[in-house]
Formats: C-alpha cells, structure tokens, sequence
C-alpha cells in the first residue's frame, strides 16, 4: 500500500519544480531505506543545494545525509551535516543526542560534555545520561560519571531505561576495576530486564565482574547461562554469542586455566573468522577499519595463553595482521559489473541482516543464514576475485609450511597484555607445520636497554643523531637479548622469514650486529606473504629523482585529469609545517646521478622499458599520472612523517579508523615545486606534495617493487596494521615490496646502494637476498684517500704553518671504508608484501 501511494505522490508531484523536490526526497528516503547509501547521499544532496525550499524539506535531507554517513562509517562529514543543520537554526534534542553520539565516537569527548551539561530535555534523558557518563570516563572523570547516574533523575523513564542507566554505571565501574560495585550494579540491571537478547548482554558484563573479584565459579554460571539462552534464541552465527565465547575464555584465563582458556578462544576465533568471512565483502572500507579496530585487541587476547596452544596463536596473527590490506578488494563494485552478480550480492546481504536481527525464530533464522550461504556459494562460482577474498582470510599454518623449504623457517612475532605489562614472544613454523612458542621480553625492557653509550634503545630511536644509531646497531648485547632464544631454529646456510609487531615495525632487527648468525633474514608485513607469488618486476620502470624543488614545469601540472589535491598544503600550513611554513625543501644533488644510473642500468635489457623524470619535470601530477602503469617504481626524493609515532594505544573500547585518518595525512613525499606550489596563489594546480593518503587512493596494484629512496618513509605509529605511514598509503594501493628508511641518509651513500641493489636484481638475484648483497656493498665500499704521516718531507721546501717553518710531512694512500657504520646502511628496509 505504501509504495503504490508514494507512486501516486510521485506522479503528481513531478509536474511542478516543488513537486520535483518532494519527488527526489521520497526517492532519498526510499534509496536509504533499502541500503543504498552513497546514492541516498547525492539525492538528499541535490535537495539540500536548492534554495528556497522549507525549512523541514532542508532538515530532512541534512538528517538523511548524517544518517546515510553514519551508516557507512562517514562520522566527520555526519558531524558536518549536524553542524551545518545546527548553524541554520534547524537541530532539534534528537539531532544534538545523534551530535553526541558523533563526538563520542569520534574522540571529541570534551564536545560532547559541552553539548550534553546544558541540555535540558525530557526527550532521550537515558540517551544523554549515557552519553554525558561515557564522556565523562573517557576525560578521566570517572567518579563525575557514577556520580551522574546515581543521582540522576528516572521519573518518567521506562524499566528498560533505568535499566540501561544502572548497566551502564556497571560497566563503568569495571572499566575502572571497581569489579565489586560494578557486580552489583549489572546484577540489579539484570533483574530489572524482561527475558530477551538486552538481558543476557548485561549477564555477560556480570560474569566479567564477578571473575575480577575472583568469583571463577560463579562468573561461568552467569556466562554459561547466557551462552545456552544464546545459542537457542540467537544461534551461534550471531555476533551476541561469539562476544559470550570469548568472555568465557577470558574467565577460564584470569582463573589461570590457560588449556581451557585456549580451547574457549579457538572456538571464537573460528565463529570470528567466518563472521568477517560473511560481513567484510559487504561493509564499506571504513565499515570495515571501524569494526577490527575495535575488535582486533579482542581477538588477539589468545595470545596471553601463551604456549598452551601455539597453532591457535599463529593462526591467529595470520588472520589478524594487517588484515585491512587483504580485504582492500571491493567485492560490491566487481558484483556490480553483471547482473546476476549484483542481484546475488543485494540478496545475501538481505538475507544475513533479517538473520543477525536474532527476531525470527530459530528455525526461520537457520534457514536464512543456510539460503545466505547457498547464494554465497554461488557468487563465489561467478566471481574469481570473491573466492580469493576469502580464500586469503582462510589461510593457516599448515598453507604457510607448505611454502617452506627444508632450511627455512617463519616467525611471526606477537605483542599481548596490557600497555603497563606487555610483552613479546615469537611464534615459529618450519616446514613439516610445527608451531613453537618462544617467549622473549617484556616492551619495557626492551625500550629501556641500556647501549653501550649509557643512552636508552628508547631514546635513541627517536634521536636525529648519527652516532646514536651506530649505537644500536653495533651493540651486540642488544641483538643477543632479540634474537639468541631464535638462533637454535636455524640450520647451516637457512633463510628466516619473519613479520614485525609492536615496536619491531620501526627496528630494523634483520640489521643488528650478527643477526641470525649472518643467515638471510628477511621482512614481510604477514607470513602469509609467503603463499603469495611474487609479482613480475618485467614491464615498466619509473625513475624519479633530481627534483627542482623551487621550479616546477607548467605543463606537467596542466596534464592533470583530476581536480588538484591540495590537502597536503592545507595540513602543513595548520601545523606551521616545512614547506608550507618554517622552511623548505633543498636539493639533493646525488639523487639526480642516483636516477640515471639507474635508468641506464635497467635500460640495458631485462625486459623493462625506463622512464626518468627529474628537475622540474618531476611533479606531483607526472607521478600520478605514470605510476599506476608501473612495475618498478624508483623515487629519489625527500619524505617527512610529522606524526607521533609513540603515542599511548586508545582505550580498548574506544578505537576507531581516525588514526588512519591523521596518521596518512602527516607522511608524504615530496615533488618538484612543492616550496612554491604550497602557496594559495597556485591553487589550480597540485601542491607538489604526495600524502600517504593520496598514494593509498591511487592504483599501484601492477608495482612489483616500489623503492623509497627518501627519509624517514618507514615512519609512523605503531598498530597491528603495521605502521601508518608512507609505506601504508603505498600497500593500501595494491604496492608489492617497499623499501623505505627509518630516519635521514646521507644522499651519497644511498645512491651507491640503491645502484648496487639494482645491479644484483637485475642480475637475477632474488629480491631480498639483493638487497641484503647491496648492503654488504656499501658497508666494505673501499676509497683509496691521501693521508698524512709523522714522517717529515725533506724532498720539498718548508711550509709555514701556524707562524713557523716547517717539513712538510710525507703523504701515503690509504684504503677506507667510509660506509662501514650503520648510520649509512642500517635505515633501510625491504618490506615484502
């Protein structure tokens, strides 16, 4: 009946211009209630840009916009369209309640106190209250947040909602580690709620409390009776029960029984697995970053277990790192290209949401997700790319040992336990499938380690200076304490494979002095790399270096096919940054060398064509515009990365993708003009700046190899996607292996081994094992130099020197080795993807 009234609307309506608009508003509606969002989003929009229209048309595009934005992860642009709802006089308690909801989830907890005190409102009291406490918790002003919900006035709230009011003190309280208060506070929100879904989400939060007065027992009676009403009511493809499975792992693992502990998270991390398996393809890119940022601390708590069951663990870090880069794919653009596809696509979606509601019976809801899982099959028959997907989720130890050869073996090293006791371990796989568990230390410890210069490993990370670094890398005790519990898995001329955690993202350990016994060691983002092929190098080359960093070629610019990107200018100029603002950029003389010796070497066959870009030429648009049809990529260039790459983790339960947001915006590369271009009178053009975050729109998915020839492009925050930086924009775009740096090289030495790495690969040298040769190279790079000895020279007439006359002394040629020190070699890493 609806839809055949809302035709009649429709049809009468389109004859006038107002019509029109009624018209593009019902279709706005209809689009989000059906899931469309993006093409809600641009018909509220059209309304929304015409003028003169009433006021509650306006308010009902800006709220379906802040909607539609919501639903897909857009927080910053709903925020913007409650703020833009909010300065035309329009936001009514239900926008500012939605507003605070935004700031909460956004970080803005200090907004959110300022929006929510002075609300006065009958309307969603619960839902302020709620929010104003959670605010209040996260500022740190926890005692303020109990106190406002136990003198909170209730007259006039339902059950339900005091209900919601208590629980929510209760779970407060355990966040604080009141575990006894919060135990009585969720068990009276218990028995305030009816028999239902809602219920046994508090019961859960009462069995955590209880574990953490040490009530073992009466924890797993409370979890187990929500785990039965669950699995009958809910079933256990619904997230409600696998949340329930992991809090009974974590009680069996207070209770210090690690065994059953285990055997609780395997089977969590199985229902985990296939539920990412069912929801990622049909979430959107932030959908998906906002749901394992919160979630990945949750599913990687196994690793406290420790050596009770070591596949799980590695099974665990296979699926879990750096998991965002392997569901980049968009499976829902690709069903889009047919038909049937598409049709299959919309009606799995249709049938796992009507599933997950948890309101059919348990019959009806088994028979959705069983339909869902027929039609699955059938996509994944129609479509390559959505059987890969989730063939590469899938992935286990046993597929990484079958890649293994006989003296080879995989790390993958794991950090778990909270931030003020973390600790390290290595999980190792050879090539029978054997899984060991090796504890090594605690961060603290390894932060903390005292080098031979008396300064911390901590301090001189983060040092500018040269002698520092030479520091790290030389002490043999610091690489003693990192790998000596490793070195009995290696046999005589063995290869390890091993993928970084925590602060190993930023220490090149395959570096340190006698590594591995001098074995090759080498870096990958996963080991699940290692069931990958290689990409073909074979193709084309893009070499870019010698770059004008004052002048830039016109027409370059003007060759643009896209609208410029100048958010690199708007960032640097708001945090008074180089060369916005304090500076700018100098030329790199040996880099103009670096990239026609390379040209010239790769010009000499091996199947590639090389193209070089330099001077003025060598613009933020050239690259653009040559990159994405490139198998090699060279660029000599200077690379910055201003964001903090220390700062403490975010609260387990307030984790979001706005650290990729700001991380990818404050690491770049930089481009010919770029000291000029930054300025507003070039506003036409591109700034001449590449953030990680434009690399990462970009399509580099054909790049076997991306070199990096800049500073500090190995550089950013820590997080179990690895480190967001350059190299995160560059994988995020399809990139295979990246060589980046973790801090400033001297030009010279990096063009003599960023020359002799390509003289290896292109010799046919393995990749890694080029650049670990290249590195070889420039650490016993003789120089023959003239020198003074103490023997004076009787064969020439005398010098004055300092006011007298003197012989001068008999000179002598004397080899050196001016790269030996790790200031010139250690910085550089191969990353392999």
């Amino acid at each position: 009946m609806f839809r055949f009234l809302a035709l009649l609307i429709l049809s009468a309506a389109a004859a006038t211009a107002e019509g029109q608009t009624v018209a593009t508003l019902l279709r706005a509606d209809s689009l989000r209630n059906a899931g469309s969002y993006a093409e809600a989003i641009e018909a509220y929009r059209e309304v929304n840009d015409k003028k003169g229209i009433p006021g509650s048309w306006r308010l009902r595009a800006l709220t379906g916009m802040a909607t539609c934005n919501r639903q897909t992860g857009n927080y910053r642009e709903a925020l913007e369209n409650y703020r833009t709802i909010d300065s035309k006089g329009l936001l009514d308690v239900r926008g500012k309640l939605n507003m605070s909801n935004l700031y909460l989830t956004l970080g803005l907890y200090a907004d959110a106190v300022d929006l929510l005190e002075p609300l006065n409102t009958t309307i969603g009291q619960d839902t302020r209250l709620i929010n104003l406490a959670s605010a209040y918790a996260y500022l740190g002003r926890g005692g303020d947040a109990l106190q406002l919900l136990a003198t909170a006035p209730t007259d006039g709230m339902s059950a339900e909602q005091k209900a919601t009011l208590t629980a929510n003190r209760g779970f407060i309280e355990m966040s604080l580690g009141q575990h006894e208060a919060a135990a009585a506070s969720l068990g009276k929100a218990a028995g305030m709620l009816a028999d239902g879904a809602g219920r046994y989400i508090v019961m859960a939060n009462l069995a955590l409390a209880e574990s953490g007065c040490g009530h073992a027992d009466k924890a797993l009676a409370h979890i187990d009776s929500c785990l039965t009403w669950q699995k009958i009511n809910l079933g256990e493809k619904h997230p409600d029960y696998a949340i329930s499975v992991r809090k009974r792992a974590e009680i069996l693992l207070k209770a210090g029984r690690k065994t059953e502990a285990a055997a609780w998270f395997k089977t969590y991390f199985g229902l985990m697995r296939n539920y990412v398996c069912r929801s990622f393809a049909f979430l959107t890119d932030k959908q998906r970053q906002d749901f394992w940022f919160s979630n990945e601390p949750l599913v990687t708590e196994c690793y406290a277990t420790e050596a009770a069951d070591p596949q799980l663990l590695y099974d665990v870090a296979l699926f879990s790192k750096c998991l965002l880069l392997q569901v980049e794919r968009n499976i829902e653009a690709e069903a889009r290209r047919d038909t049937s596809a598409s049709r299959l696509y919309d009606s799995i979606a249709s049938l796992r949401r009507e599933a997950d509601k948890g309101s059919s019976d348990a019959r009806q809801r088994d028979s959705l997700y069983a339909e869902a899982d027929r039609q699955e099959q059938r996509l994944m028959a129609m479509m390559d790319g959505y059987r890969s997907f989730n063939a590469n989720m899938r992935l286990t130890s046993a597929d990484i040992a079958r890649r293994l050869g006989r003296n080879e073996r995989a790390i993958e090293f794991i950090r778990y336990g909270s931030t003020s006791a973390r600790r390290y371990a290595a999980l190792t796989l050879d090539g029978t499938g054997k899984v060991g568990f090796v504890p090594l230390w605690t961060e603290d410890s390894l932060r903390n380690f005292r080098l031979t210069d008396g300064r911390t490993l901590n301090e001189a990370m983060k040092s500018m200076r040269a002698a520092d670094k030479n520091a790290i890398y030389t002490d043999t005790k610091l690489s003693s304490m990192i790998w000596s519990k490793l070195k009995p898995l290696l046999t005589k001329r063995g290869r390890i494979y091993f993928a970084p955690d925590g602060l190993l993202h930023l220490l090149a350990i395959e570096n340190m002095a006698d590594a591995m016994n001098g074995s090759d060691v080498c870096r990958l983002s996963s080991t699940r790399e290692l069931a990958n092929d290689d990409k073909d190098i074979r193709g084309k080359a893009l070499i870019m270096g010698g770059v004008s960093y004052d002048e830039c070629d016109a027409k370059t610019q003007d060759d643009a096919t896209a609208a410029p990107d100048r958010s690199a200018s708007s960032i640097l100029s708001a945090l008074h940054l180089p060369p916005a603002a304090n500076g700018a950029y100098a030329y790199l003389p040996a880099t103009a060398a670096e990239a026609d010796t390379i040209r010239s070497m790769i010009a000499k066959g091996n199947g590639i064509k090389a193209e070089c870009i330099k001077g003025t030429q060598a613009t933020e648009t050239a690259f653009k515009l040559a990159a994405p049809s490139c198998s090699m990529i060279h660029l000599a260039t200077h690379g910055f990365c201003f964001a903090d790459t220390d700062r403490p983790e975010p609260l387990a339960f307030c984790r979001d993708s706005l650290r990729e947001d700001d991380t990818m915006s404050r690491s770049g590369l930089v481009f010919a003009g770029a000291n000029r271009m930054v300025q507003p009178a070039y506003s036409a053009y591109d700034d001449g700046i590449l953030l990680a975050r434009e690399a990462s729109e970009m399509r580099l998915d054909r790049a076997a190899l991306v070199v990096l020839s800049a500073c500090q492009t190995g550089l950013g925050p820590i997080t179990s996607e690895g480190v967001f930086g350059f190299q995160r924009g560059l994988k995020k775009a399809g990139a295979g292996a990246i060589v980046a740096s973790l801090w400033n090289v001297d030009d010279k030495a990096t063009k003599l081994l960023m020359t002799r790495f390509y003289h290896h690969l292109l010799g046919g040298m393995p990749m890694s094992e080029a650049f670990a040769q290249a590195k070889t190279d420039l650490r016993c790079h003789e120089v023959k130099i003239e020198v003074e000895t103490d023997e004076d020279d009787k064969s020439h007439g005398q010098i004055r020197r300092l006011g007298r006359w003197v012989w001068p002394k008999k000179k002598v040629m004397k080899t050196v080795h001016p790269y030996s020190k790790p200031q010139y070699w250690a910085a550089f890493i191969l990353i392999k993807k």
